[in-house]
């Protein structure tokens, strides 16, 4: 509450940065002195402008690993008493699944159930989107977890792009010719998927901090 100058509905749609300003969708611009930016780092040279085509040639360098991530509401409690648990198994689609519920009373209605399921895919590993929640439902009932109640339940999607940065023979290298470039042009980059790093909550407190330290 005392923080009063978030803004949001504001999308980025270009960065100038030798002119040092921002060009948002809904038409407004802002200047700024230095920039931190938490965008996904595969993003970033679509709307910088004028990226020489040498640095946009090490952008496309970059990998990762995106999940279907379905979330389910069950009636009927104690389906688990585990946080969450993972399915190594090629029998299952499914590589995740967590109980919100047991993370706190407070994630479900009383005698009901909450959990997640996650599938991961990438653009060597292509996904059927068209029945994958029905997919992940039948995994679920293999494992014994949802026993038939996922079926007409309250149910959200959340189908994220950038989950997992991939650490190829290139990460170190293409991270380096990027992150030299972005600090030349006063950009800083922030948080998991800014950092293209496998950061914890707590790591990314910890970086946002010294960022902020750092800019005054």
């Amino acid at each position: 509450k005392p923080l009063k100058n978030i803004f949001t509905g504001y999308e980025v749609e270009q960065i100038d940065p030798v002119c040092k300003e921002i060009k948002f969708k809904n038409g407004k611009k802002e200047k700024y002195d230095i920039l931190i930016s938490t965008i996904p780092l595969p993003e970033l040279p679509n709307i910088i402008k004028n990226v020489p085509s040498r640095i946009s040639k090490v952008f496309k360098k970059l990998k990762w690993l995106s999940i279907f991530n379905l979330n389910l509401g069950l009636t009927g409690k104690d389906i688990s008493k585990k946080h969450w648990i993972y399915f190594p198994e090629n029998s299952f689609k499914v590589f995740r699944v967590g109980f919100f519920h047991n993370f706190s009373k407070f994630n479900a209605p009383l005698d009901k159930s909450s959990l997640y399921a996650e599938v991961s895919y990438s653009n060597s590993r292509r996904l059927d989107k068209k029945n994958i929640e029905s997919i992940i439902v039948n995994d679920l009932q293999r494992m014994g977890i949802s026993n038939g109640n996922a079926k007409g339940t309250v149910k959200v999607v959340n189908d994220i792009k950038y989950a997992y940065p991939i650490y190829d023979h290139n990460y170190d290298k293409a991270k380096d010719y990027i992150f030299d470039y972005l600090r030349k042009q006063g950009i800083v980059t922030a948080g998991r998927f800014g950092k293209w790093e496998y950061m914890s909550m707590e790591d990314v407190i910890l970086d946002s901090k010294e960022i902020s330290s750092l800019c005054g």
